[in-house]
């Protein structure tokens, strides 16, 4: 059952990993390129919008990197945790 459980847990920390890569981009990207339009804006505008995307990018990628050590951490406790309470012959 355990395994079950850290397959589910490993699985949406990719999801949403995936989703903290793509929204910055998609969102700055996408919405970066109907203002420009919208507003006839020059090519700074999208090149502005391209460098917030990268920036997003790197910081969610930092936060993502420190939740999972977190993670990873609490896991290593938890299971010397259980070692210790096993009962031992």
């Amino acid at each position: 059952m355990k395994t079950k459980q850290s397959n589910k847990k490993y699985a949406l920390l990719g999801i949403q990993f995936t989703s903290f890569m793509v929204t910055p981009v998609l969102v700055c990207v996408l919405g970066g390129s109907y203002v420009q339009k919208k507003y006839n804006l020059g090519d700074w505008f999208m090149n502005a919008c391209v460098a917030l995307a990268v920036i997003l990018l790197i910081t969610n990628l930092i936060s993502f990197a420190r939740m999972a050590i977190k993670l990873s951490e609490s896991d290593k406790k938890s299971q010397v945790d259980e070692d210790e309470n096993k009962p031992r012959n």
